[in-house]
């Protein structure tokens, strides 16, 4: 199936999901991720701000603050991506197809995250992920460091056997959901 095709069908999915399955969903998957030894292991953690219906992060935020942790949202200006820490839950305002970001301009380099928690609207079985098609994770994290783990977060319904992958499409080191965590 097209990528644009599986991104109608996700997003519509997604989009359709009570109030109350949502809260429901995005907390599992939330608490599923907080169980991976490498969010404990993690210094530096990248989150992001959800938009339609992605999993929510405010349960990691919160974890994450409270285990002293740094924690980074991106920023996006003139095309290119970034991270800024982000200390509390009252530093955003829109930004770029009005995402919420960070209002600080503490930036931290690429090569310093341990551990980026990357939305999708949908994720294959084999560790790829499906974006809204501007490429900005795909092109930030195109190189990095071993060090720096990719983990998409997303909702069991979007695992697809055969996403339509390019080979600018970044791979992902492991996939979470409401039901699962596929490592890679």
């Amino acid at each position: 199936m097209p990528k644009h095709r599986v991104r109608e069908k996700q997003l519509q999915q997604r989009l359709s999901l009570a109030v109350d399955e949502y809260r429901r969903l995005s907390r599992c998957a939330q608490q599923r991720l907080l169980s991976l030894p490498q969010f404990d292991q993690a210094q530096t953690i990248a989150l992001y701000s959800p938009i339609r219906h992605e999993v929510e992060t405010t349960l990691l935020f919160e974890a994450a603050l409270d285990a002293r942790k740094c924690v980074v949202f991106p920023q996006v200006k003139d095309g290119r991506m970034s991270f800024a820490i982000t200390p509390d839950t009252h530093s955003f305002c829109p930004g770029c197809f009005g995402v919420l970001e960070p209002t600080g301009c503490q930036q931290v380099a690429v090569n310093q995250l341990d551990l980026v928690v990357v939305p999708g609207v949908a994720f294959g079985r084999c560790g790829s992920r499906l974006g809204y098609g501007k490429g900005f994770y795909d092109q930030t994290f195109e190189v990095r460091p071993s060090s720096c783990l990719l983990v998409g977060l997303g909702f069991s319904f979007q695992l697809e056997d055969d996403l339509p992958k390019e080979s600018h499409d970044i791979g992902l080191d492991y996939i979470v959901t409401d039901e699962e965590i596929l490592a890679f």
